[in-house]
């Protein structure tokens, strides 16, 4: 791991950023829906904000490209490191169709699972989840691109 992603020692290795990748993909396979994992090691540029975490994902969200998915479904799962916070984060077309409540549940199980020290898993099932979200109300198109990247932003 190279020392600009030491802050994830102990938490995540590559092999575990590996199989996250492997998830997004395979989530993607049915959906026209765009999953994109980032972990951070903080937000305190966004502590000016009333709420740091979701400022600094609303930034993730535009600088990823989220918000520019043909059919706006784009989904975030943002972790920050030192605030042990984490937010996910859906375009338009998918709040329009699946009500954010569900978002924090599976927010939730993600954190039972952080602390139960099984990151990756929890990380891995939560994008599985929302694969299986998006497919229902996002099947995948024949003419479907992947239009974003499917490796964990660090």
């Amino acid at each position: 791991m190279s020392k600009k992603h030491r802050f994830l020692e102990g938490f995540l290795s590559q092999d575990d950023l590996e199989t996250i990748n492997s998830a997004v993909s395979e989530a993607e396979k049915t959906t026209a829906g765009e999953i994109v994992v980032a972990i951070k090691p903080h937000s305190r540029w966004y502590c000016l904000k009333k709420n740091p975490i979701y400022a600094h994902a609303v930034h993730l969200f535009q600088v990823y490209g989220l918000k520019k998915t043909r059919d706006k479904t784009g989904i975030l799962i943002f972790l920050s490191m030192a605030e042990q916070e984490l937010q996910i984060l859906a375009d338009t077309g998918i709040n329009a169709k699946v009500d954010p409540g569900l978002w924090q549940e599976y927010s939730d199980d993600l954190i039972v699972a952080i602390q139960a020290g099984s990151p990756c898993e929890g990380i891995c099932q939560l994008v599985k989840k929302i694969g299986e979200v998006l497919t229902q109300y996002f099947p995948i198109n024949p003419d479907d691109i992947n239009e974003l990247s499917n490796e964990v932003r660090v």
